[in-house]
């Protein structure tokens, strides 16, 4: 607000300017002040050029820089209006026919006429010019606009008291709003103080409740964990118990099965047994009967048989009478002498006599119950010149038992005939070990033995029960009746029985002793000086 001079005129805002004048409008919360320059104007003035509206303006802004800077321009009903910030509003007049528009930028005041385009805005008054401040003011307009108590008539004093005393009324009312404002605040404050603390100490309770939750977790985890290794060692030993259940279930079925065929074996262990015992005693009464009733050669050379059903001596058709060596009979090959041993008797030599290119030439045989019997190749030996040669029995030797025998001839020089002689030389396996016969102790009656030795399977043979010869053996085993025991397996020496006969021995037992009786007369035999075959009977 400016001081009132000698060319301005201040209005109230309630007074309607005529219309020739220019105002100004000041707006403030209670009161509106209006200062117009004291330029009149005729009605022909409301044509005036734009150039002199806007020097007019121009000159209005100069005096108007003590308000601030400018917020708002517009044509109203022709009337050029400017708004300032500090509530100054300015109506420049009537503009008509081409007239300026001005508007308020940041740059400042600009300007164009109604017809020209919006590009057309020119800066009219920089914003920098236009703001007023005290230290651009002089000293006499510093002092022109001071305001003394005397310049004011007490209507204007109480009108300008006015606006201070409803504004302290105000500012009370402010200042008691204010306060209770405050005091709500503080309230607001303290409450909120009072709900921070609590959510302060909700939040430590939280932060509590957290850590041990999170302990919580880190247990429950740790235990998840253990019950997670448990579990897995409760499952590894599932297994484990199901697999040992498994091996125990087969092993049981094997045992079953063992135990069912261990019975099935101990049956047929007690039948086998059994039949051995019958058999057994069979062939003891039969080898009885045979060893006291063995055969023998009678006084007329042939072989005489013990026969067990009419336990008598039958004379067979064996006969063992020493003839002179003589080859009965000369072929010219092997398969001819096959062809015709029906007609060489048992016992009989022949020779194979083809040309001398053929291998077998010169090969002796012995006429057998089945066959022939290769002996001995005489090709190469020194030729029959008239002279027989001798056969003597050379070395006889035993070789390892598992070695077959051997059947060789040598020479051995000449009798005082000048026949050749040759040895016979034979080697004769061994026979394999037997197993000896261990008696472990001897006790005069079967409770004795029970009693000193109630579990015999550490026992390494028998025991023998009696109080004089012959004693009944005990082995230690299993009876007919499954039970393990001393097992009476009877005597040594049995009663005296019949001799065997020919009939009552197998056919392997025909063939050993036929080769027996056959193996004792060869090494019996030689060749006399006048080339017979003499057999040495021993007195025994």
């Amino acid at each position: 607000m400016s001081k009132p001079s000698t060319n301005k005129v201040w209005h109230s805002i309630d007074q309607i300017p005529n219309k020739g004048e220019w105002y100004s409008i000041v707006q403030s919360p209670k009161i509106r002040l209006m200062s117009v320059s004291n330029i009149n104007h005729t009605e022909t003035d409301y044509q005036v050029s734009a150039e002199n509206i806007v020097n007019a303006t121009d000159g209005f802004i100069d005096e108007a820089k003590v308000y601030s800077s400018i917020t708002h321009i517009e044509i109203n009903n022709q009337h050029l209006i400017i708004s300032f910030s500090n509530g100054l509003t300015f109506d420049c007049g009537v503009v008509s026919g081409d007239y300026p528009i001005l508007r308020y930028t940041t740059e400042g005041i600009e300007a164009k006429y109604n017809r020209e385009p919006d590009s057309a805005y020119k800066l009219l008054v920089p914003t920098k010019d236009i703001s007023l401040s005290y230290d651009k003011l002089t000293e006499e307009q510093k002092n022109e606009i001071k305001f003394h108590f005397s310049d004011f008539t007490e209507q204007e004093i109480a009108l300008l008291q006015k606006p201070a005393i409803d504004a302290a009324a105000q500012c009370e009312t402010v200042i008691n709003l204010v306060n209770n404002a405050l005091n709500n605040i503080e309230a607001l404050n303290n409450l909120i103080s009072d709900e921070e603390a609590k959510r302060d100490m909700s939040e430590q309770d939280r932060l509590s409740s957290e850590t041990e939750r999170k302990r919580q977790e880190t247990i429950r985890i740790s235990n998840e964990e253990s019950r997670k290794i448990a579990e897995q060692q409760r499952e590894q030993s599932e297994t484990q118990r199901v697999q040992r259940e498994q091996a125990r279930v087969n092993e049981e079925t094997s045992r079953i099965n063992a135990e069912t065929l261990r019975a099935q074996a101990e049956s047929d262990r007690k039948s086998e047994y059994s039949q051995i015992v019958n058999e057994t005693n069979t062939a003891k009464d039969l080898a009885l009967d045979v060893a006291n009733h063995p055969n023998y050669v009678g006084t007329d050379f042939y072989v005489y048989q013990w026969d067990r059903s009419t336990q008598s001596y039958n004379k067979l058709d064996i006969c063992l009478r020493p003839e002179a060596f003589n080859i009965f009979r000369t072929f010219p090959s092997i398969p001819e002498m096959n062809n015709n041993k029906d007609n060489v008797p048992e016992g009989k030599f022949v020779v194979i006599n083809g040309d001398v290119e053929v291998e077998d030439t010169g090969k002796l045989y012995v006429r057998t119950s089945e066959g022939f019997d290769y002996l001995v190749d005489m090709s190469g030996m020194r030729g029959f010149s008239g002279k027989t040669p001798q056969f003597i029995i050379g070395n006889v030797v035993s070789s390892e038992p598992d070695v077959p025998a051997n059947v060789s001839l040598s020479e051995s020089g000449v009798d005082s005939s000048g026949n050749p002689i040759y040895a016979i030389n034979i080697s004769v396996p061994k026979g394999k070990s037997g197993t000896s016969f261990n008696i472990h102790a001897t006790y005069d009656t079967l409770d004795d033995l029970s009693t000193a030795i109630p579990d015999g399977s550490d026992i390494n043979g028998c025991c023998a029960v009696g109080t004089q010869k012959p004693y009944n053996y005990y082995f230690w085993g299993k009876g007919s009746d499954g039970e393990s025991g001393w097992q009476d397996h009877g005597r040594l020496e049995g009663q005296k029985g019949d001799p065997y006969t020919w009939e009552d021995l197998t056919p392997e037992q025909k063939e050993t002793m036929a080769v027996n009786t056959g193996r004792y007369f060869f090494e019996n035999l030689m060749i006399n000086s006048d080339g017979h075959l003499i057999i040495n009977i021993p007195d025994n």
